[in-house]
């Protein structure tokens, strides 16, 4: 995660599954990328290596995904738990789907100049069922209590789970 911040060129999804076609930057900002860059190029092997995914988002001062990024506006950047990201889609904040990337955006309903990257449950669900299929250790993730709802319960975390259950994990490490 991380391949996209108030550091990059271009706003983009900052952990998607696949590269977007209208990403300038999709050669390698993509977690398929980044794994075959350890597993491929690199020579790690893939039961050693483990996906991370982020459960917060980042915030671009952009009207629309790829957009170039003003250097001289990073401190408008920020991050957002995805708590607080799961909070704006609950006040009527639309989210679209990247289906090229398998990753969500969020823009404000007002129309102001705000775009979020995050994941939601089922881009979690298809980077978890990616991860197992291509033979990887596991997932871990940053952070845990950014997941934490006001029950107690949480999504993101439990959508991984449901994904790639423990019981499929150890049957397959052994």
């Amino acid at each position: 995660y991380d391949m996209a911040g108030p550091w990059s060129r271009t706003a983009g999804h900052h952990a998607p599954l696949r590269p977007s076609p209208l990403d300038p930057q999709r050669s390698w900002r993509s977690v398929a990328a980044a794994m075959a860059y350890w597993s491929e190029d690199r020579g790690v092997p893939r039961e050693k290596l483990v996906v991370g995914i982020p459960f917060y988002g980042r915030a671009y001062p952009v009207d629309e995904p790829f957009a170039e990024l003003d250097p001289a506006k990073r401190k408008q950047h920020g991050t957002l738990t995805f708590t607080q990201v799961r909070s704006l889609v609950g006040k009527g904040w639309p989210a679209e789907w990247d289906a090229a990337s398998q990753s969500p955006w969020l823009s404000p309903p007002d129309g102001k100049r705000l775009l979020i990257a995050y994941d939601d449950r089922n881009s979690v669900d298809k980077k978890a069922k990616w991860a197992q299929k291509q033979g990887y250790r596991g997932l871990f993730y940053w952070a845990l209590h950014q997941d934490r709802m006001s029950d107690g319960t949480h999504w993101l975390l439990r959508a991984a789970n449901r994904a790639w259950p423990v019981e499929r994990a150890v049957a397959s490490s052994q």
